[in-house]
């Protein structure tokens, strides 16, 4: 079994931890969120691997509608590792197109950053050590773009260094994300005062032998898990889906967007490996003409692009909410419950779910999916659907672009392809 599958199957089966501390963060209790104030306030929509680092790949990945990329070996040609220069050089391109950037500080142990080979290295890889980080923050903690550094990839633990960098972060930079990718539990975040809970989901990607709907409500076991930690950790959740491989259709990368909204996600991270939002691949050059460049994308990245300006537009309606309630019909969703009389939700066609979004002071909000999926790109045409809210709802609003929704009273009228989402206000 390989590492990656072992990571899918911990977020699909992690159960929910019971200690959430601050320990070893210098934080002295309280939130993982406490002493920290990060540059970047927005609902994130970011790319792993994204774009190559080039200036027409990046603006091929901002028009697409991703707000961060990342920098480092991810985006320079050819996989250079611990490049200074090639990270300064895509730190300025993004910032040219408005892009905020996440610094990959994984390098190999011969290729250390700053030049000083750490303390028992061999030929393999590490994650950036306390000293390696200093001397990245020196160079490019003010640059503009940057919105924090990715301590660690593939991580089933904060053990070692990754709370040492953390802590120093937190100490010396609190305007940078701490970002750990992988599979750690929101308790072992929340004790070293890591807030981003960003675990790898992919069942399109390792379990390609299920059906759509099976792989769905894998998603949905695992966006429900990172709730109930985050809201018992009071750490943020940031999933990562799967964009990659033959088998992701247009409703299997929708679905996998729209849904963790209802459960409450706080920004979306895409595993593309590059290949998924244009025909690029991991180590090869990509394209310096734009309309090369722009000419190479996939059928994925259409469907990607329109999700994300619509996830895009909502993104200051989402922060800071969690989502309090969840509604089903169809196959069961986990923690969501019938609609029906005497409810917030009195009615909705099947296949549908809805999760309601609370923020002190704000009406309610409720995210409307349909949970029609298929392996078949394109089989889940739009169709017409309703949803009606209970006595206690007077009025509803559509929350953004509203082409092909209607609300009329206490019903709302939506037109959604299979996996598509749309927002709506209670009043």
């Amino acid at each position: 079994m390989t590492r990656a599958l072992v990571s899918c199957l911990a977020v699909l089966f992690l159960s929910s931890a019971p200690l959430c501390g601050l320990a070893q963060a210098g934080q002295g209790g309280g939130s993982p969120l406490d002493g920290w104030d990060f540059r970047l306030k927005e609902f994130v929509i970011g790319a792993w691997l994204g774009p190559d680092g080039t200036d027409a790949e990046i603006r091929v990945y901002e028009e697409a509608g991703f707000n961060v990329v990342m920098v480092g070996r991810y985006m320079s040609r050819g996989g250079v590792y611990a490049d200074p220069d090639s990270v300064a050089r895509e730190l300025d391109l993004a910032h040219k197109h408005g892009l905020w950037a996440m610094l990959d500080t994984y390098t190999r142990d011969n290729k250390p950053w700053g030049g000083v080979i750490p303390a028992g290295a061999d030929t393999g890889h590490h994650n950036a050590t306390l000293e390696e980080i200093r001397s990245i923050h020196e160079r490019f903690g003010k640059h503009p773009a940057l919105a924090g550094y990715m301590l660690g990839d593939d991580q089933g633990q904060m053990a070692g260094r990754l709370g040492e960098t953390t802590a120093y972060l937190h100490e010396n930079a609190p305007d940078m994300i701490p970002w750990v990718c992988g599979w750690v539990s929101a308790a072992d975040l929340a004790t070293h005062g890591n807030p981003f809970v960003n675990w790898q989901i992919y069942p399109t990607l390792y379990n390609t032998g299920e059906p759509a709907e099976v792989q769905a409500r894998q998603y949905c076991d695992a966006f429900d898990n990172m709730r109930k930690q985050c809201e018992e950790c009071g750490t943020v959740p940031w999933p990562m889906i799967n964009a990659d491989g033959d088998d992701v259709s247009d409703s299997t990368l929708r679905f996998p967007l729209y849904a963790p909204l209802a459960y409450g996600a706080q920004g979306l991270w895409y595993f593309t490996y590059r290949n998924s939002m244009t025909y690029g691949k991991e180590g090869e050059a990509g394209y310096d003409d734009y309309e090369q460049a722009l000419r190479n994308v996939t059928k994925l990245y259409r469907v990607g692009k329109t999700a994300n300006w619509r996830i895009r537009e909502w993104g200051p309606e989402l922060l800071g909410r969690t989502s309090t309630a969840r509604f089903s019909t169809g196959w069961a969703a986990p923690s969501a419950e019938d609609p029906g009389p005497g409810k917030l939700v009195a009615s909705m066609d099947p296949d549908v779910l809805v999760g309601i979004l609370e923020k002190p002071g704000e009406p309610k909000l409720a995210l409307v999916v349909d949970k029609r999926v298929s392996k078949e790109f394109g089989a889940t045409k739009p169709r017409a659907l309703t949803v009606t809210f209970g006595d206690g709802v007077h009025e509803l609003e559509i929350v953004g672009n509203g082409d092909g929704q209607e609300v009329q009273g206490r019903t709302a009228r939506l037109t959604l392809a299979g996996g598509e989402g749309a927002l709506l206000k209670l009043r």
